[in-house]
C-alpha cells in the first residue's frame, strides 16, 4: 500500500510529495533540498497521532507537488524527481521482488525495546552486578536468548568466565542476526590455532592487555558504538536487506531513509575505534608472522610504547599489512581517502543523483572517490563489522586470560 503527503520546505517553500511505501510502522525521511540545501528530516508513521514529523518542513494541504520523494523503511527508492518527472506507478515493494527478510525485522523490532542493550550487559558483567546479569540471560521472553539459549545452558552462570561466554553468546547471536557480516567464525579458529602453536606468547599478550586495562576500555566503548549503530539502523533496513548491490541500477534508484552526514559521523567513529585498538590485530599478527608479540619485522620493540606512539590514524597505515594473517578485510574495508576526506570536510554530495564526491589532497596530488549514498551506506554498515570482528578478538584473548592466568573464586565460582 502507498499513500502520499505534501510537505513544504520552511526556507524555499518547495513542495514534495512523499509516497510512502506503508510496510513497517515507521520510516525515516532524509531529504537535501535541491533549491535551498536545507536538511529535512524525520519520521513517518501509522500512528495517526504523529503520522508526519519532518524537521525543517511543515506538512500542508496541496494537490501539487514540486519534486516526488519514494519512501520506504525495507525497500529502495527513486530518487528525488520533479513531480513532471515522475511517471513509475508500480510501488516499491512490488519493484523490489524482496519479501522475506525476517532477522532484520526482528532486530529492528527489538532494540526498539532494547537499544542499549550491549551497553546493558557489559554495565552488569561484574560480580557485585551477576545476579542481575544471570536473570537476564535467563529470560524465556528475550528472543535472542531463546535462540542460542541450548547454548547458555552449558554455562553454570556462577563464574565470572561463565557469565563472559554466555553474555558473549548472547550478544554476538543478535548483532549478527542484524545482518551486518562479520568472519567471527574464522577469527575464533585462528586464534585457537594461535593457542596450540604458540601459546605462551598468546598468554602473554592476553595479560599485558588485561594488566593495561585494554579489555574493559575496548568493551565499554564497544557498548557506545553499538548504541550508535542501533541508533542509525532503521535508516540501514533497506540497505541490509539488498543483497547484491551490484545488481541495482544506482543511477535511478537510491536511498530516502539515510543523509551522508549522519554516515560519516558513524564511520569516522568507526575508523577511530578501530585505530585505537588496532594493538589486538599487531600483537596477533606479530605472533603469527614472527612468533612473539613484541617483534615487528624491522625487530622486537615495546608493542604499547611502538602503537600508541602513533596517533590512531597512522597506527592503522603503519601496522595493518594486507599480507598478514589478522589484518583479513580491515585492509580491504578501511578507505583512506574517505577518511582524509571527511577530516578535511572535502567532501562534497550531489542531491539529484545521490553520489558523494570524497576528495584527499597530497602535497603533490590529489585523489578522488565517488560513491553512491547506497555504496557508501553498505560501506558504513562493513567497517562496524570489522569492530564487531575486533571485540571478538578482544573477547577471545579476555577468556584466555580468565581461564588460564586468573583462578581466584570470582572466576571460578564459590
Amino acid at each position: 500500500m502507498v499513500t502520499n503527503f505534501f510537505i513544504q520546505c520552511n526556507c524555499c517553500k518547495l513542495v514534495y510529495r512523499l509516497r510512502w511505501q506503508i510496510g513497517y510502522e515507521k520510516a525515516t525521511v532524509q531529504i537535501r533540498c535541491p533549491k535551498c540545501n536545507s536538511r529535512l528530516h524525520g519520521y513517518l508513521s501509522t500512528n495517526g497521532s504523529s503520522a508526519i514529523n519532518i524537521h525543517g518542513a511543515k506538512e500542508i494541504s496541496c494537490d501539487n507537488a514540486d519534486y516526488v520523494q519514494e519512501v520506504s523503511t525495507e525497500f529502495l527508492t527513486h530518487k528525488i524527481k520533479a513531480e513532471a518527472e515522475f511517471t513509475d506507478f508500480i510501488t516499491p515493494f512490488i519493484r523490489s521482488n524482496i519479501y522475506d527478510h525476517p532477522n532484520i525485522m526482528e532486530y529492528l523490532h527489538f532494540i526498539e525495546e532494547h537499544p542499549n542493550e550491549v551497553e546493558v550487559i557489559n554495565d552488569l558483567l561484574n560480580e557485585k552486578s551477576s545476579k542481575y546479569l544471570k536473570e537476564k540471560l535467563r529470560d524465556n521472553n528475550n528472543v535472542y536468548i531463546n535462540i542460542c539459549k541450548r547454548a547458555i545452558k552449558k554455562y553454570r552462570l556462577n563464574s565470572q568466565v561463565d557469565l563472559l561466554m554466555a553474555s558473549h553468546q548472547y550478544l554476538m547471536t543478535m548483532l549478527l542476526r542484524s545482518g551486518i557480516d562479520a568472519s567471527v567464525t574464522s577469527i575464533m579458529n585462528d586464534i585457537n590455532d594461535l593457542r596450540i602453536k604458540f601459546f605462551e606468547q598468546v598468554k602473554e599478550f592476553s595479560k599485558l592487555l588485561d594488566n593495561k586495562g585494554y579489555y574493559s576500555l575496548l568493551n565499554s566503548k564497544f557498548s557506545k558504538l553499538t548504541n550508535i549503530y542501533n541508533s542509525n539502523y532503521l535508516s540501514f533496513v533497506s540497505t541490509l536487506i539488498t543483497n547484491d548491490i551490484s545488481k541495482i541500477d544506482l543511477d535511478e534508484f537510491g536511498l530516502s531513509s539515510v543523509d551522508y552526514e549522519d554516515l560519516l559521523e558513524l564511520y569516522r567513529k568507526c575508523y577511530e575505534f578501530i585505530g585505537e585498538f588496532i594493538i589486538y590485530i599487531v600483537g596477533l599478527n606479530n605472533i603469527y608472522e614472527r612468533g612473539g608479540y613484541n617483534v615487528f619485522k624491522k625487530g622486537t620493540a615495546d608493542i604499547e610504547e611502538k602503537v600508541n606512539k602513533e596517533d590512531k590514524y597512522n597506527r592503522i597505515q603503519s601496522f595493518v599489512k594486507k599480507d598478514e594473517r589478522f589484518s583479513n578485510g580491515f585492509c580491504e574495508t578501511l578507505n583512506k581517502i574517505i577518511r582524509n576526506a571527511d577530516a578535511h570536510f572535502d567532501v562534497q554530495y550531489d542531491v539529484f543523483n545521490q553520489v558523494i564526491t570524497f576528495t584527499n589532497k597530497g602535497k603533490n596530488n590529489t585523489d578522488e572517490e565517488k560513491l553512491y549514498l547506497l555504496e557508501f551506506t553498505n560501506e558504513t554498515i562493513k567497517i562496524f563489522g570489522l569492530c564487531v570482528v575486533l571485540w571478538e578478538i578482544a573477547y577471545q584473548l579476555q577468556k584466555t586470560r580468565l581461564i588460564l592466568d586468573l583462578r581466584q573464586d570470582w572466576n571460578y565460582g564459590k
